[in-house]
Parts: C-alpha cells; structure tokens; sequence
C-alpha cells in the first residue's frame, strides 16, 4: 500500500497509523520484478501496529 518510486537510500521510514484497502488496483496488480533494485531503493522501515486495531471494540 505503501510505493516508494524514489531512492531512498540510506534513510528510514517512520510508520505508525493504519492502512485501509478501499478498491483492488487494476492498474498495479502483479508483482514487482526487475533486476538488483534499478528502478527504486526502498528505505529501513519501521512501522509500528496500535494494538487496540486488533479488536472491534479499539476501532
């Protein structure tokens, strides 16, 4: 859900929220494959899950 297109080399991601999946992509549906990462670098990511998403009651 997350694209990095960009070089992120080096740098670190920071996450912490949700991700919520509205439609299925039509346009990027397959995976990602190409050579030793020429097309972008991802960063070190570190996300982080609140856990009071785990139950119905913590939405």
């Amino acid at each position: 859900m997350l694209r990095f297109l960009e070089d992120w080399t080096g740098a670190t991601l920071n996450y912490k929220g949700s991700l919520v999946s509205l439609y299925y992509s039509t346009y990027i549906a397959g995976t990602f494959k190409c050579c030793t990462y020429s097309v972008y670098r991802p960063p070190s990511r570190n996300y982080v899950f609140d856990s009071d998403f785990a139950v119905p009651q913590g939405l």
